[in-house]
């Protein structure tokens, strides 16, 4: 059957509207504007059947009904009722002057469809204070204003520090030129002291007499160095006079200035009335001249009747020390150094070990060895050291130098 030339021709319904939505068709129109001719015909000029394609008139028809449905389908962004894309459509085929051209539907099995996922109010999820404060001003932390502000406040007070140096370069020391000056006004200052101890005999003299001959104690600790600290003490040991108030010594006493320690201090000895030999010891305080009970007397943190049965606080005792040769299984002559430590009133002693190589051997060594040597006018020293409990089958009365405080019973 031949076409009526007047009708234009139809897509078969499959190729119109499908699963992918429906397809607009500007072929219809664009045939009824620019056919001319009634009839379809092959490229001889003879009738031919019609196939279930499209038929134009001439390739120039071809050329606008293809370039007009390609420029649609790219730039269209239509979509169909039910929401899908508009169905992409393809040239098939072109054939003779008079073309035939199919439209033919993409192959839909390869694509792969989305699921729509549908968003619930229960995937919306506040946290509680999310939910309680959405849209309110949640305001400022106090306590970071408060810090805020003291790092301003500190920036200020530097700056204001600062000042005088940035406005006067000269006023800016060096640390060589603050500890230059630091070190001459200890010298200025130490210089003072001795001249003032050395000019002190007589005011030591009747410090000395005031003590041994007060009757109480408060009698003796406004004479004392540092006499609220060593009050409790002095009370426990205090046994009254020893001399009348009326005892002349004469010429019975000696004095000396001792500058070689960290702190000058000046030495009385002599007799007593009873021809009791003693030494004791003052030093500057506050431009005033003390006696410095706890040097004068001896005192330790233990006694030599506890040390000697091994007992006692050993972290401060003074004594009178000296080289000895008593080893033992327990302090072997391989490893240690051997010492006598004589009590302050010269009645009891302890041997005391200084292990090779520690810094209280080596001081003990400075005093009385040169090199391993035992120097030949080796002197006993007073000392102030700090004693450790003996070692494993050692004797109550061996201990182990711990610790060396100073040379001599004055304290720095």
């Amino acid at each position: 059957m031949n076409p009526d030339p007047n009708q234009s021709p139809q897509l078969p319904d499959d190729e119109v509207e499908g699963e992918w939505g429906e397809v607009a068709n500007p072929v219809e129109e664009s045939h009824q504007e620019d056919a001319v001719e009634s009839d379809w015909v092959d490229a001889g000029g003879s009738e031919s059947q019609l196939p279930a394609k499209r038929n134009v008139q001439s390739q120039t028809d071809v050329n606008h009904i293809v370039g007009e449905r390609a420029d649609e389908l790219e730039g269209s962004k239509k979509k169909t009722k039910e929401g899908r894309p508009v169905t992409q459509l393809q040239v098939h085929e072109i054939k003779g002057k008079g073309a035939n051209v199919r439209l033919d539907e993409v192959d839909k099995s390869n694509v792969k469809r989305v699921p729509k996922k549908e968003v619930s109010q229960d995937d919306i999820k506040l946290t509680p204070r999310g939910a309680e404060d959405w849209g309110a001003n949640q305001g400022v932390d106090l306590k970071w204003v408060m810090i805020g502000g003291g790092v301003v406040i500190a920036l200020v007070v530097g700056a204001l520090v600062l000042l005088p140096s940035l406005n006067n370069p000269d006023a800016v020391v060096s640390n060589a030129e603050i500890r230059e000056k630091a070190e001459k006004e200890f010298i200025e200052k130490r210089r003072d002291v001795i001249e003032k101890l050395s000019l002190g005999q007589d005011k030591a003299e009747q410090i000395y007499l005031d003590y041994v001959s007060a009757p109480i104690v408060d009698e003796v600790l406004p004479l004392l160095r540092d006499s609220k600290r060593v009050e409790p003490m002095v009370r426990d040991r205090f046994t009254g006079a020893k001399v009348s108030k009326t005892w002349d010594p004469g010429d019975g006493f000696s004095y000396r200035v001792v500058i070689d320690g960290h702190r000058p201090f000046g030495v009385l000895s002599g007799s007593l009335q009873n021809f009791e030999e003693f030494i004791s010891y003052f030093v500057m305080e506050n431009d005033d001249l003390y006696l410095d009970w706890e040097a004068t007397v001896g005192y330790g943190s233990a006694t030599f009747d506890e040390l000697r049965l091994g007992v006692g606080d050993p972290s401060k005792i003074r004594g009178t020390i000296k080289p000895d040769v008593f080893y033992s299984a327990s302090f072997p002559e391989t490893k240690y150094k051997s010492f006598q430590l004589i009590s302050p009133d010269g009645i009891d002693m302890i041997w005391c070990y200084a292990e090779i190589g520690t810094p209280g051997e080596q001081l003990m060594s400075k005093l009385f060895f040169g090199g391993d040597i035992l120097k030949k006018e080796a002197r006993p020293y007073r000392v102030t050291l700090a004693l450790n409990k003996s070692v494993e089958g050692a004797a109550p009365n061996q201990w182990l130098i711990g610790g060396f405080w100073h040379v001599d019973w004055v304290s720095p």
